[in-house]
């Protein structure tokens, strides 16, 4: 006689909340990931993570919410960790003597975002098609957007106090999200950027970004 309930003497094991939430956003990532915000629905989601669907109502209420916590969410954190690392960079130069050459931070900053947006380029293009098609979901549940906002503002800061070191004072605000933007269409939408022919290799491509940005900003007085 079994000795459960699932009538082949093993214990069905019961899983967590934290688990069953794990499960429901791997799924979407990785649904979202193939057929985009608009091609995906909540049963595809609970059924690929093996779970019911209104468990998923239960954790995230809102397709749109479940979005956020999926793909929006990583990516403000992945951009979040990389600020802190090179930030760590621009406050180990403070006062040295002699500063490194400029361009090595510069190279360091573009090289390492391009790296990160190439590795989660999936993630990214379904946000940059969410936006572009469901936006007033998206706004209407949090888009990340005011992180974001605070990440551009962090870089700003600490890179014109690198620069003011460099004897070069700039409004750093417009240039960060020019550059960032710049990065990412060559890491992110290189087939439209490059569509003639295979890539350029990742580091023409920060090269090329410094000496445009970097030379762009030492002579922004002439």
């Amino acid at each position: 006689m079994s000795q459960n309930g699932n009538g082949n003497g093993t214990r069905a094991t019961r899983r967590s909340s934290e688990e069953v939430r794990n499960l429901l956003v791997d799924a979407a990532s990785e649904l979202f990931g193939e057929n985009g915000f608009s091609g995906v629905t909540t049963r595809q989601i609970a059924e690929r993570a093996g779970v019911s669907e209104a468990i998923l109502w239960r954790q995230f209420r809102t397709k749109a919410a479940l979005f956020n916590v999926a793909v929006t969410e990583p990516i403000v954190q992945f951009l979040s960790d990389f600020v802190q690392n090179f930030r760590a960079y621009a406050e180990a130069i403070d006062g040295t003597d002699p500063l490194p050459p400029p361009e090595h931070g510069a190279r360091l900053f573009f090289g390492g975002l391009y790296d990160v947006f190439r590795e989660e380029k999936s993630l990214i293009m379904t946000l940059l098609a969410a936006r572009a098609f469901d936006p007033e979901i998206l706004e209407a549940h949090g888009d990340g957007s005011g992180p974001l906002a605070e990440i551009y503002n962090a870089v700003s800061d600490f890179s014109g106090a690198v620069l003011r070191q460099y004897g070069i004072t700039i409004d750093m605000s417009l240039i960060v999200r020019l550059t960032i933007g710049m990065v990412l269409a060559a890491a992110v939408l290189d087939e439209s950027v490059f569509p003639d022919g295979p890539s350029k290799t990742r580091d023409e491509v920060v090269d090329q970004v410094v000496r445009l940005v970097f030379h762009g900003v030492i002579h922004q007085a002439d």
